[in-house]
C-alpha cells in the first residue's frame, strides 16, 4: 500500500513541479514578450496566476507527503509509527534526500515571495523573472532525490546533471502545455499566432535536451539492453519512451502544419480548434507519462522491486 502511496506522491509533486515551472516559464518567455506592447499584459495573462498558485499548493503538499511516506516505507512501518520513532526525522536531517528537501523548501519559501511581488506588479517584472528561474531551479532539484543522486561519482555528478536538464526542459515543454492551451483559446488570433511560434520555439529547443538526456539517463541505469525486457523497470521505461515518441508526434503535426496555418484568416478558426485538441491530447500522454516517472522511481533497475536497504542506499 505504501508503495502505491508514494508513487503517486512522487508523480503528483513531479507534476506539480512540472506545471509550475512551465508556467513561470511561459509567462516569462512566451506570453511576456508577446504581449510586451500591449497596455496590460498582466491582466491579459492573469488566468495563468491561478494556474501556478494551484500548482505551488500541489507541489508543497505532495513534497511532505513524498517525505513521510518515504520514512515509513524504510522504516516498513505506518507513517505515524515512522514519525514516532525517528526514522522521519532521521530520513530530514541525516540523508541527501532530505538535505534537499530542506534545500527545496527554502527555495519553495523563496518562490512565494517573488510570486506575490509579481502579482501585485501590473506588467511583467523582475519578480517573474526572477520566479521563474526559481522555479526552474527547483523542477532541477528533483535530480538529488533519484538515482542519480545513487550513481558513484564522479559519474554520479554528470548523472545528476543530466538528470537536471532533462527535468528542466520537461519542465519547459510539458509544464508548459497547459498555460499554452489556456493562452491560446482566450488571446485574439494575431497574438494566438505569435504566441504558438514562440511556444513552439521553446519545446523544439526542449525536445532537443530531453532526447540525449533521456538516451543518457536510460544508459545510466539499466546494466545492459536485456533489461528492457528483463525487468519491470525497463518495461515501464519502454512504455515511457513509446508515449514521448506519441507526444512528439503531435508536436510535430502542431509546430510544422497547424502553428503556420494560423497566419491565414481563412483556416486560423479551424487550425487554432485543432490545436487545442492535439494539446490536450499531448497533456493526457504527459499525464500518463509522470505516472510511469512516479513508479520508476521506487523502483530498483536491475530487481522488480526496491528495498528498505535499497532506498537507504540511494537516499544517503
Amino acid at each position: 500500500m505504501i508503495d502505491g502511496a508514494l508513487a503517486a506522491a512522487r508523480a503528483v509533486h513531479f507534476a506539480a513541479t512540472l506545471l509550475l515551472e512551465g508556467t513561470l516559464a511561459f509567462r516569462v518567455l512566451v506570453g511576456g514578450p508577446v504581449l510586451a506592447s500591449g497596455t496590460d499584459a498582466r491582466s491579459a495573462l492573469r488566468p495563468l496566476d491561478g494556474i501556478a498558485a494551484g500548482a505551488f499548493l500541489v507541489a508543497l503538499l505532495s513534497g511532505a507527503a513524498w517525505l513521510f511516506l518515504l520514512a515509513a516505507e524504510v522504516a516498513d512501518s505506518t507513517i505515524s509509527d515512522a514519525v514516532a520513532d525517528g526514522t522521519a526525522w532521521l530520513l530530514l536531517t541525516q540523508t541527501q534526500f532530505g538535505f534537499a528537501w530542506q534545500v527545496r523548501a527554502i527555495g519553495f519559501l523563496l518562490l512565494a515571495l517573488c510570486m506575490i511581488a509579481a502579482a501585485r506588479s501590473p506588467q511583467p517584472s523582475a519578480s517573474d523573472t526572477a520566479a521563474c528561474l526559481l522555479s526552474i531551479a527547483l523542477t532541477g532539484s528533483i535530480a538529488w532525490s533519484g538515482h542519480g543522486a545513487a550513481t558513484p561519482a564522479p559519474l554520479g555528478t554528470v548523472h545528476v546533471a543530466i538528470d537536471f536538464l532533462h527535468l528542466v526542459a520537461a519542465g519547459a515543454w510539458l509544464g508548459g502545455l497547459l498555460p499554452f492551451l489556456i493562452a491560446l483559446l482566450i488571446l485574439k488570433r494575431e497574438d494566438a499566432f505569435q504566441l504558438s511560434r514562440r511556444f513552439s520555439a521553446l519545446a523544439t529547443a526542449s525536445v532537443f535536451i530531453l532526447l540525449p538526456t533521456g538516451i543518457a539517463n536510460g544508459w545510466f541505469a539499466l546494466p545492459g539492453v536485456a533489461a528492457l525486457t528483463g525487468t519491470l523497470y525497463g518495461k515501464l521505461l519502454l512504455a515511457k519512451v513509446t508515449l514521448f515518441l506519441l507526444m512528439l508526434a503531435f508536436a510535430a503535426v502542431n509546430r510544422f502544419v497547424l502553428v503556420p496555418q494560423l497566419a491565414s484568416d481563412a483556416l486560423a478558426k479551424r487550425s487554432t480548434t485543432r490545436l487545442a485538441i492535439h494539446t490536450g491530447c499531448e497533456i493526457a500522454l504527459g499525464v500518463v507519462i509522470l505516472a510511469i516517472v512516479g513508479a520508476l522511481g521506487i523502483l530498483s533497475p536491475v530487481e522488480h522491486h526496491h528495498s528498505a536497504a535499497a532506498l537507504i542506499r540511494v537516499l544517503s
